[in-house]
């Protein structure tokens, strides 16, 4: 014979349930603010005995489970190369020995392709951006037509180049990373990537400068599922890279030492 006052103790909601109908709110109350459908399911399955309409809406609901709405999908496409670049600023929590501290990094939205410039300074940002703007003119003959970056002070210092050269700019709004996707994503890769080679190569965390290049440079070469599993060099160069010149990120060498030799005995290597 069962105990029943046992399994009232253990369950103390399921006796009540059977025999008191009650607010379906204060059902909602005692089960742990669980969603309209869970309360739903459990009065279809008399489960719990409810007088009153369950309602969705709950203050204690909104406070504790509020959430973004999501973005919808960028819409914007694009045919060439530069007619928008993105950029942001990477903070390493390293310095390198001589004294670099972020990255300034600016992609081709159409290509998806990536250029990494290492700074001590964030106020290099512009001088960096000078750079990669001649690069743009010179090889590639090309004009920048829109400038995407987020609130940063380093980019509104680039206003007046921007104005000079004719070039559109725009910001995303503070607290929204996905009008900044393909940056924030691009951080991720590079900074997964980055880590692999230096465990790899067991190399001190401060040659990240190294390792950053070689990361970017192999991004680059490498097929992109968003760029339908080409590679955002094909994409920039229109012919595919050579792999059989990359070497193993921190590979062991010997440097051959012929001079000065100071005796016989001196090592060659």
């Amino acid at each position: 014979m069962k105990d029943h006052s046992i399994h009232s103790a253990l369950h103390p909601f399921m006796h009540v349930s059977q025999e008191v109908s009650i607010p379906a709110q204060l059902w909602h109350q005692r089960l742990g603010h669980p969603s309209s459908d869970v309360l739903v399911s459990l009065a279809n399955k008399q489960l719990i005995l409810c007088n009153s309409t369950i309602d969705s809406h709950c203050n204690v609901c909104q406070s504790g489970k509020h959430i973004k709405q999501p973005f919808s999908a960028s819409n914007s496409s694009y045919n060439a190369p530069f007619q928008l670049v993105l950029s942001d600023v990477w903070q390493s929590p390293i310095s390198s020995p001589s004294g670099l501290k972020y990255y300034v990094i600016f992609i081709d939205a159409f290509t998806r392709y990536s250029w990494v410039y290492p700074l001590k300074r964030k106020s290099n940002t512009l001088q960096m951006f000078n750079q990669f703007y001649s690069m743009i003119k010179n090889i590639f003959k090309a004009n920048l037509i829109m400038f995407q970056a987020d609130e940063e002070v380093e980019f509104h210092k680039l206003e007046s180049t921007f104005k000079a050269n004719s070039i559109q700019y725009r910001y995303s709004c503070p607290g929204t990373p996905q009008q900044n996707e393909i940056v924030e994503r691009k951080h991720r890769h590079i900074a997964e990537k980055l880590r692999c080679l230096l465990f790899q190569s067991q190399i001190p965390f401060t040659f990240w400068v190294k390792a950053l290049n070689s990361t970017v440079f192999l991004i680059n070469s490498l097929p992109s599922k968003s760029l339908q599993s080409v590679s955002p060099y094909y994409k920039l160069y229109g012919s595919n890279p050579y792999y059989t010149s990359p070497k193993i990120f921190g590979f062991l060498y010997y440097p051959n030492i012929t001079k000065p030799i100071y005796n016989k005995y001196n090592p060659r290597s």
